[in-house]
């Protein structure tokens, strides 16, 4: 346990995880978590092989990449005993007790037995058209990553014809396991799209589960959201795309 600016809170022995995808407002909602409980000592994808070079190989062995020859491992779940190997070769040997991650939503039933997990999800058209063109070869190689696991109707793989296309279904797919996780876990769930434009008593009531002093966090997402503009140029070519998350999201 430690203390908060005005409460004491109870935390697992490994500390915070919060859960997320790339591009999905974890960054800022990470900030918004240490401005709320600043003794947090936080790590930014310690569990990413290409965030952590010191453990870099252990991680991809053991829980998978976005680069070409370990995306497979993204979709396969983790043994208590394997994570509690790796967090003991890694996380337990440095002084962190706060991280957010972006690739760990077939992992959550291990990490969550170690951490207080909280589990953030962002809209795709809040993510779409990305601001960075790396985003879309992110959930591309998540599709590739479901594609290898099996775990793609013949339907979606036939529409996967492009990047975007793809990009789409990794999200779709990606985002789905999180939430479906988080409610099996019983995980406060936190949608960016309520957070970002919803008045202070609705925000309370959203992230009231997360581990840290409510009020504190409340205030610093209300000083700190803003609304990110989707670069208008890309529309056009993110149609299909966008027509295509649509169908994915109303079966």
């Amino acid at each position: 346990m430690w203390q908060t600016t005005k409460a004491i809170v109870y935390m697992k022995d490994d500390g915070l995880l919060l859960a997320a995808l790339p591009s999905g407002g974890s960054d800022w909602f990470a900030s918004c978590i240490r401005m709320a409980q600043p003794t947090l000592r936080y790590a930014r994808e310690f569990f990413c092989p290409m965030c952590n070079w010191q453990y870099a190989g252990r991680l991809e062995r053991d829980l998978g990449d976005t680069t070409y020859a370990a995306t497979d491992k993204l979709c396969v779940e983790m043994t208590d005993d394997s994570l509690n190997s790796l967090l003991n070769d890694t996380w337990r040997r440095e002084d962190y007790n706060f991280c957010k991650e972006n690739y760990l939503p077939w992992k959550l039933t291990a990490f969550s037995k170690q951490f207080t997990t909280v589990v953030l999800v962002r809209d795709f058209d809040d993510t779409f058209p990305p601001n960075r063109q790396r985003v879309i070869r992110w959930y591309e190689h998540f599709y590739c990553a479901l594609f290898n696991a099996g775990q793609l109707d013949e339907e979606s793989v036939m529409e996967a014809t492009n990047p975007t296309a793809r990009a789409a279904i990794g999200f779709f797919y990606f985002r789905q396991k999180l939430i479906d996780m988080a409610h099996e876990l019983d995980l406060p769930l936190i949608y960016v799209s309520k957070i970002t434009r919803q008045n202070a008593t609705e925000i309370t009531d959203a992230v009231k589960r997360v581990p840290v002093d409510t009020q504190a966090l409340v205030d610093a997402i209300v000083q700190t959201r803003r609304n990110v503009v989707r670069p208008a140029m890309h529309f056009v070519q993110w149609q299909d795309a966008i027509e295509l998350h649509k169908r994915l999201d109303s079966k």
